[in-house]
C-alpha cells in the first residue's frame, strides 16, 4: 500500500495548472505538468483517491514501460515482448487505446491494432488461447502513447473517461464537458464556500452542477459504479470502501440562493431540471427561463459565467450585435460582479467591449476557445474600466 509508482493525469490543454495544484491536494508527490497532463507519484490510496475526487483530470494512467520504436514492426515485437501476464488473465476482455504525437505511426487507430495483436498473439504462443479484445465493456484498458519514436505503455485506471459523471439524463445541444465546466470554475477563481454563481446561458445544466459538487465537497466518483482499477490483479476493495465513506461523510449542504442559471430555451431548462434532479442537486440550484440580453441580475453580486452559444445558435445571426449586447447587459445590469465568458468565436468575443483582466485559450474538444474574465465596476467606478 505505500510503495509508490508513476501515475498520470491526463486534462484538457489549459488547465494542466489547476490540475497540478488539484493533485496535490489529493496526495501526489513529484507533480509535473506536461502538454494536457500532470506527471506524479503514488501509491495504490493516491490513485483510488485521484479516481474519486479529481475534477479536472480526464482519465489517470499507470505507465508500465517506455522503450523507443522505429516502425509499427517494432511496436509489435516490443509489446509482445512484454510480460502482460501480471495484468491480464485469458478469462478477461481488454482493449487498447492508442494517441500519437509525431510518431512514425500516423494512425492511433492503427497503433491500438498493433499492440492487440501483440498481446493476444503473446498469449496465444503461451497458452494456445487468448483474452478477448471487448471495445465497450472491457475489464482492463490498456493505452498505448508515442511522442516522437518513444512509446509508452499504460494502464487506465480510470476506465471510462473522469468527465462521464453519470448524473447527465439530457445533454443538450452543445453540451459541455464536464472537466472544462470544473476547469472554468477553478479558472475564475470562484469561491465556493461562499460566492454567489449565476449561468444565464446554462443549457443542460452542466457548470450549475459541477459547482454545486464543489459547493457540497461531492466528490465527482461518487456518481460512478465502477472504475477500471477495480478489475486489477492488485486491487485493495479494503482501501477504496475507506475512500467512498469518508468521500460520503464529507458532502455538506450549500444556500439555495447561491447558485442560479437560466436560458431563454424551454427544452434546455427542462433538460437541465432533469438533469440537476438526477444529480441530486434539485432544491439547490434555482433556475428559469429567461433571456440574459438586457435583463437585470436576479442575484447579488458574485460570479457569472457565460458559455456563449456557437453562432448557428444566434436566432438574428448576428455575432457582433449579440456580443456587444452581452457587453452592454454586463456594464448596465452586472456592477460589482466578476462576469467570465467562454467563446466559441476568438474574433467576436472582442465586441463585448470590455477590456478582459483575464485571458486564456482553451478547447472544448477539437474547438477552440476563448475564455475572458472581465471585472465590472459601478457606475461610481466607471474610470476604472476600460471599454475596448
Amino acid at each position: 500500500m505505500n510503495d509508490t509508482f508513476p501515475i498520470l493525469a491526463i486534462t484538457l490543454a489549459g488547465l494542466e495548472q489547476p490540475l497540478k495544484e488539484e493533485m496535490n491536494a489529493i496526495g501526489a508527490q513529484k507533480a509535473v505538468i506536461g502538454v494536457r497532463e500532470v506527471a506524479f507519484e503514488g501509491t495504490l490510496e493516491t490513485l483510488y483517491r485521484a479516481n474519486m475526487h479529481s475534477r479536472l483530470a480526464v482519465r489517470l494512467l499507470v505507465p508500465l514501460i517506455t522503450f523507443d520504436i522505429t516502425d509499427e514492426n517494432d511496436l509489435y515485437n516490443k509489446a509482445k515482448a512484454y510480460n502482460w501476464n501480471n495484468y491480464l488473465d485469458i478469462q478477461m476482455r481488454f482493449n487498447v487505446e492508442g494517441a500519437q504525437v509525431d510518431s512514425p505511426i500516423h494512425s492511433s487507430k492503427f497503433i491500438a491494432f498493433r499492440v492487440k495483436d501483440a498481446i493476444v498473439d503473446r498469449f496465444r504462443d503461451q497458452f494456445g488461447k487468448r483474452p478477448f479484445v471487448d471495445e465497450k465493456k472491457p475489464d482492463i484498458v490498456i493505452h498505448v502513447l508515442i511522442k516522437g519514436n518513444q512509446c509508452t505503455l499504460s494502464l487506465d485506471s480510470s476506465g471510462m473517461p473522469l468527465n462521464w459523471r453519470s448524473y447527465r439524463v439530457n445533454k443538450g445541444v452543445a453540451p459541455l464537458n464536464e472537466v472544462l465546466a470544473a476547469g472554468l470554475l477553478k479558472l475564475s477563481g470562484w469561491n465556493p464556500d461562499n460566492e454567489v454563481l449565476h449561468d444565464p446561458m446554462c443549457g443542460s445544466g452542466t457548470l450549475l452542477i459541477e459547482a454545486a459538487m464543489m459547493a457540497s465537497h461531492t466528490a465527482p466518483g461518487l456518481f460512478r459504479a465502477r472504475f477500471g482499477f477495480q478489475n486489477w490483479k492488485n486491487y485493495e476493495p479494503g482501501i477504496w470502501r475507506i475512500i467512498q465513506r469518508k468521500a460520503r461523510e464529507e458532502i455538506t449542504s450549500f444556500p439555495s440562493t447561491q447558485l442560479s442559471g437560466a436560458d431563454i430555451n424551454e427544452v434546455a431548462i427542462h433538460e437541465a431540471r432533469e438533469n440537476i434532479r438526477n444529480a441530486g442537486f434539485g432544491s439547490q440550484i434555482i433556475i428559469e427561463t429567461r433571456d440574459f440580453i438586457d435583463a437585470p441580475a436576479i442575484t447579488l453580486p458574485g460570479l457569472i459565467v457565460i458559455d456563449a452559444p456557437f453562432a448557428k445558435y444566434i436566432d438574428e445571426g448576428d455575432l457582433t450585435t449579440f456580443y456587444r449586447k452581452i457587453g452592454s447587459t454586463l456594464k448596465l445590469h452586472y456592477p460589482g460582479f466578476r462576469a467570465f465568458v467562454l467563446s466559441p468565436d476568438r474574433k467576436s468575443i472582442h465586441q463585448i467591449g470590455l477590456k478582459p483582466d483575464f485571458s486564456m485559450i482553451l478547447y472544448n474538444g477539437h474547438l477552440t476557445s476563448q475564455y475572458n474574465g472581465y471585472n465590472l465596476y459601478h457606475k461610481s467606478d466607471a474610470e476604472k474600466e476600460t471599454v475596448g
